[in-house]
Parts: C-alpha cells; sequence; structure tokens
C-alpha cells in the first residue's frame, strides 16, 4: 500500500536525512500531520483485524504450513544420496573399508539430519514479533510525535504505552518495523518470505524454507556442512570403486552375485553406471556447498551477513544510500 510504503520508506531512511522526507513535507511537523491524514484515510493494516491477519500470514517455521518445492527436492536428493550409499557403495566395499564407511556415513547421515530438523524449527523471529502486541494508529502516531518532535522528556513520552520499548529507539538499540508494527532489535530485519523480522537475519533459505537468523544460524551451517562432508565421501568412495572395478571385475561381478542374488553376467556394468552417475552427481553437489560454505567464510572475515553484503554491493554500484536498498537501518 502507498501509505505502508511511505512509513518504511521514512523509517528506513529516519533522522533528518532530506532525502527521506515525502514530497511537500519540508519539518517533523508536517511529517507527523502528513502521516496522520495517510493513516486515517487509506491504510487499513491498523485495523482491528490487522493483527489476526498478519499473525495468520507467518510462517512460524520451516515444517509449518506449506512446503516449499526446493525443500521437498532437498529431501529427496538427500535420501537418494544416503540410500545409494547404504545400499550400493558400502556393500561393495572391501573389508574393512566397508565398516569404516558405513561408521563415517551414518554420522554424517545423522548430522544432516539434525541440522535441517534443528534449523527448521528454531524460531528465528525477533521476540517482539510473538511476545507484543501489534500498534494501533493511535499509538504509531504518539511514538512518531514524540520521535520527531524530539519529545523525550516531555509528559506524552513519559505516559505513553510504549514507553520502555521506545527507549530503546532513542538510543538507537531499536527501531519500528512498519510490517510488524511492533519495535524491533536493531539488527533484525523483515523477511518478506516469512513474513516477520528476523533476529539477525542472514537470509531465507528455500532449501529448509526457513528464515536464517542468528538463531539457527549455527544450525544452518551444521546441516551445509554435513552434506558438503557426506557428499565428498560419495564422490570419494564411488570414485575408488568405479575405477577398481576396472582394475579387479571378477571381485566386483561376485560380489554383486553375493550381495544381491543376482546371476547376471552384465552386472557389474549396472554397478559402474550407477557409481558413475551418483559420483558426477555428488561432484556437482560438492561444488555447489563448497561455493556456499566459501561464501559465509568471507562473510564472517567481514563480518557481514547474506543480507547486509547485498545491500552494501547494491550501495556500491549503483551509489544508492542504504535506506534507498532497503537496508534494515534507522538513524
Amino acid at each position: 500500500k502507498a501509505t505502508v510504503s511511505v512509513l518504511y520508506w521514512r523509517e528506513r531512511g529516519g533522522g533528518n536525512s532530506r532525502m527521506a522526507w515525502p514530497g511537500g513535507v519540508e519539518t517533523a511537523d508536517d511529517f507527523v500531520n502528513y502521516n496522520s491524514a495517510l493513516l486515517y484515510d487509506n491504510d487499513d493494516t491498523f485495523d482491528e483485524d490487522a493483527e489476526d491477519l498478519h499473525k495468520a500470514g507467518i510462517k512460524v517455521n520451516g515444517l509449518v504450513g506449506q512446503l516449499h518445492w526446493m525443500q521437498q527436492l532437498s529431501w529427496v536428493m538427500i535420501l537418494i544420496q544416503i540410500t545409494n550409499l547404504y545400499a550400493l557403495i558400502i556393500p561393495m566395499m572391501r573389508s574393512p573399508g566397508d565398516l569404516i564407511l558405513n561408521t563415517g556415513v551414518t554420522f554424517l547421515a545423522v548430522l544432516v539430519l539434525v541440522g535441517n530438523v534443528a534449523c527448521c524449527l528454531t524460531q528465528s523471529a525477533d521476540p517482539a514479533v510473538f511476545g507484543t502486541k501489534r500498534w494501533s494508529k493511535e499509538e504509531y502516531l504518539e511514538y512518531i510525535t514524540i520521535k520527531y518532535r524530539d519529545l523525550w522528556k516531555g509528559e506524552i513520552y513519559e505516559n505513553f504505552k510504549f514507553k520502555d520499548q521506545i527507549e530503546g529507539v532513542r538510543t538507537g538499540e531499536k527501531r519500528w518495523c512498519p510490517m510488524c508494527h511492533v519495535i524491533v532489535n536493531r539488527e533484525s530485519y523483515h523477511c518478506h518470505s516469512s513474513n516477520k523480522c528476523v533476529e539477525g537475519m542472514d537470509h531465507f533459505c528455500k532449501w529448509l524454507n526457513a528464515s536464517i537468523g542468528s538463531a539457527n544460524y549455527k544450525f544452518f551451517k551444521l546441516f551445509s556442512l554435513s552434506c558438503f562432508w557426506i557428499s565428498v565421501v560419495q564422490f570419494s568412495s564411488g570414485m575408488y570403486e568405479f575405477s577398481d572395478s576396472f582394475e579387479d571385475p571378477d571381485f566386483y561381478q561376485t560380489r554383486m552375485i553375493a550381495v544381491y542374488d543376482t546371476s547376471a553376467s552384465g552386472a557389474i556394468h549396472w554397478f559402474r553406471a550407477f557409481s558413475f552417475i551418483s559420483t558426477l552427481l555428488s561432484f556437482v553437489a560438492i561444488l555447489q556447498l563448497g561455493y556456499l560454505y566459501g561464501f559465509h567464510v568471507m562473510l564472517y572475515r567481514l563480518d557481514y551477513t547474506t543480507v547486509t553484503y547485498w545491500h552494501q554491493k547494491k550501495c556500491r554500484e549503483t551509489e544508492m544510500t542504504e535506506y534507498e536498498s532497503g537496508a534494515p537501518v534507522e538513524a
């Protein structure tokens, strides 16, 4: 809505930056009056049922509500990879390599499962999203009156219902979210995919169908890193058995007959085909996951999140200010 976009623009810009003021608004009093008219004439996001509608549209976690197709695809890919290791690669491995490989794959498979479920179920939202009632129009107008008319020591401020919350705005620790209609931590960012402010927002992961923030980032790293290493195991063991099947075809033919109870003379060719395909797919996964992990190592060294990195990149390339790029900033 036009009203929300104006409020969002202003709250993102904050302070006295003239570039942030709407057209025709020259003073703080003009801004308060301008928003008062907009709120009462056009904006229905403060209506009585708006809170229920907003809460109903929030994606609580990655396993509740509609599942993303990429999330379902990731489950299928992981299942195929682990099944291939247990059903094809490990049974054909020479002893004691089969025992070592079985132990390693089991350990990594548990880490993949724990990382996936924990990342999806951990609540990444800012505490205020579920712990604070959305503000009314009157409460919001009181807030912008206090903030932009600099009435932090006045009677309006002392009697304000959410005085404790806006104290953080004055000190720069918190800011207003025009979507959630609550005061959130300064590092929180509104994720439009999950319709909630995420504390320490990094990105929305479609493979996990979850917003990645400071609360579940460690589980995201656990999941992605364990997927990387299980792909490495798949690639190395598959490559070894594929090449070894040409060096000692009799062993693999005999092993195929013993394990799969088949007497087909061409069974070894099926084994080679499946080994080659799985090795190729795992190599692609290694490249993708390796790039992802390397990117996050770079972010760690720069002290960035994915969100702040792309906003900074956008600012450098287009000469935009931070609030124009959509960065969660407020003066």
